[in-house]
């Protein structure tokens, strides 16, 4: 009976031992958003927080000063221009989840629009057919369009020469800002691609807002099948499925991404004391 007596303190020595802890797994960080509108089987390329760190490269994106942008980076060129672009704390609003920092893009008092504005880059080198595009926007209270075109996100296709075409934000008033796409430098096609799908909101009301692009090269040379759409807060608010994005001569994969918000043709100043501002919350960019 002896080792009745001797068992338990032989386990109980043994539970006081120190135990080896296993490595904590890395910490993992959440998806910045729901994708209501995703292509399935899309490939990640970028997804960017602006607070100096993304889940592809850990890296400040500011200091990535190569030409061209190394693929799934993003870049910042142009940086003592007349317009700024830095990350900021997220002002109040429904941002994505995981979001504390947000690209702001201003163009201070006294500037005018239009002139030498900052250029945010992401190369998508070796390039892709098709894209999909997920941010969030915020419009600072005081923002007047400096006219009616606002250029935002641009698109560059593999050997393209030219600067590519963009989406913009358009109004009837200076507070009024309407999503549609500029087709600049496309071929066959002098057209603004407005809203066609029954909803026209303007995103300049003090909200939040996600917009969703997805874009689709046509087949071949002047086929007339490649696909532009937009969803704003997951609502369809643009598509069009008889656009030529491609030169005939040219390979039909989507390149480049540029941010490069113009506020406008710089018809007048921004006011003193006033400081215009766009902020582009967690940005996400899938390939295909």
């Amino acid at each position: 009976m002896l080792w009745l007596l001797i068992l338990p303190a032989v386990l109980l020595g043994a539970s006081a031992c120190p135990k080896a802890l296993a490595p904590a797994a890395p910490p993992t960080r959440p998806q910045a958003a729901t994708l209501p509108n995703l292509p399935a089987g899309m490939k990640l390329l970028s997804r960017q927080f602006w607070d100096n760190t993304s889940d592809d490269t850990k890296e400040d994106f500011f200091l990535q000063a190569v030409r061209p942008p190394a693929p799934g980076r993003w870049v910042h060129r142009d940086p003592e221009s007349v317009t700024k672009a830095m990350p900021v704390p997220a002002p109040p609003g429904a941002w994505a989840p995981d979001v504390t920092k947000v690209l702001e893009v201003a163009l201070p008092g006294g500037q005018r629009g239009g002139t030498a504005p900052d250029k945010i880059v992401l190369g998508l080198s070796p390039g892709w057919a098709e894209l999909y595009i997920y941010e969030q926007i915020l419009f600072s209270p005081d923002y007047l369009a400096l006219n009616n075109q606002q250029k935002h996100l641009w698109i560059r296709r593999i050997g393209d020469p030219g600067s590519g075409f963009f989406f913009q934000f358009r109004g009837r008033s200076a507070r009024e800002h309407h999503i549609s796409m500029n087709s600049q430098g496309l071929p066959n096609s002098e057209r603004t691609l407005r809203p066609n799908q029954g909803s026209d909101p303007d995103l300049h009301d003090g909200r939040v807002h996600t917009i969703e692009y997805y874009l689709k090269a046509d087949s071949g040379p002047l086929s007339r099948d490649g696909v532009v759409a937009v969803w704003i807060d997951g609502r369809p608010v643009l598509r069009y499925t008889d656009v030529d994005l491609f030169d005939p001569t040219e390979k039909r994969l989507f390149g480049l991404l540029r941010y490069e918000h113009t506020f406008g043709g710089g018809r007048r100043p921004v006011p003193p004391g006033s400081r215009y501002a766009i902020y582009i919350g967690a940005t996400q960019v899938y390939g295909r």
